[in-house]
């Protein structure tokens, strides 16, 4: 009898988990504004472990529940409210540093006539990009909180013309150091600083990943504000016309992120103009 008990035990466990993963993904997708696949992979990544534990202690109560009878279900009951409310806990400091790192990324744009919106279209560019080329889930999650926040750097400083034209080192290089003193945009900020190329970035980090999400964030920007201009003079540029732009520019900017940049923002341009 216990065989069946324990599978049945087994299946409900998953489906109740399936469940409620799915609908925190649906609620924090919604209100962040990210993607579906990118929420689900952060949050799987950082509550697998308590969601094992609610397995487990699923499976407990049924194994337990011939020797201890009824007491089994109020002794599981309070070890799950205790999980559950670790748990909550958790997801509601994640909720509040979104919600701060989204609010951050729109206080970087304000004083920038015409670029509401800026810094989430390339954030979503990037995170395609870096699919694209095959980045890790904790490298998709810090490019995506870099690209909300690539342009704070240039709080307090008066702009004229297109962000690409403005001196790229001076601005990257204190955005980084604005982000590099919260622990967990660490990663964020050294991508921020490698939107220039040269001894700026080599020199202060050793991570390959850290300089491909600085090319990928320069790259989606460029490519950015050249749709906003497109789209502005009813112009949809091509793929060539693009990728021309990035290489001149930027020649540093490595062939593969030129070449998935383009593939990305160019159905994007089309569908701004």
């Amino acid at each position: 009898m216990r065989k069946p008990g324990l599978g049945m035990a087994m299946v409900a466990t998953i489906a109740y988990v399936a469940i409620e993963f799915a609908s925190l993904v649906v609620q924090h997708a919604f209100t962040s504004g990210s993607g579906y696949r990118l929420v689900a992979n952060s949050m799987l990544r950082s509550v697998w472990q308590i969601y094992l534990g609610q397995a487990c202690l699923g499976v407990a109560l049924v194994v337990v529940y011939p020797s201890m009878g009824l007491w089994a279900i109020p002794v599981m009951t309070v070890l799950g409210a205790i999980l559950l409310n670790g748990f909550a806990l958790y997801l509601r400091v994640k909720i509040a540093y979104q919600e701060t790192i989204g609010a951050l990324a729109k206080v970087s744009e304000l004083h920038l006539s015409g670029r509401q919106g800026h810094v989430q279209e390339v954030a979503n560019m990037a995170v395609a990009v870096g699919r694209e080329l095959g980045l890790g889930v904790r490298n998709l999650e810090a490019l995506n909180y870099a690209g909300l926040l690539h342009e704070v750097g240039l709080l307090g400083q008066d702009v004229g013309g297109p962000i690409a034209q403005v001196d790229v080192v001076s601005w990257t290089t204190k955005g980084a150091e604005i982000l590099g003193a919260v622990p967990f945009l660490a990663g964020a900020a050294e991508m921020v600083r490698c939107q220039t190329a040269g001894d700026e970035c080599a020199g202060a980090v050793s991570s390959v990943e850290a300089r491909i999400g600085g090319a990928i964030l320069r790259a989606c920007c460029l490519l950015e504000d050249e749709c906003r201009l497109r789209a502005d003079a009813d112009s949809r540029p091509t793929p060539s016309e693009l990728a021309q732009l990035l290489r001149e520019r930027d020649a540093w900017l490595p062939a593969g992120v030129v070449t998935a940049a383009v593939r990305v923002a160019n159905p994007e341009c089309s569908e701004q103009v």
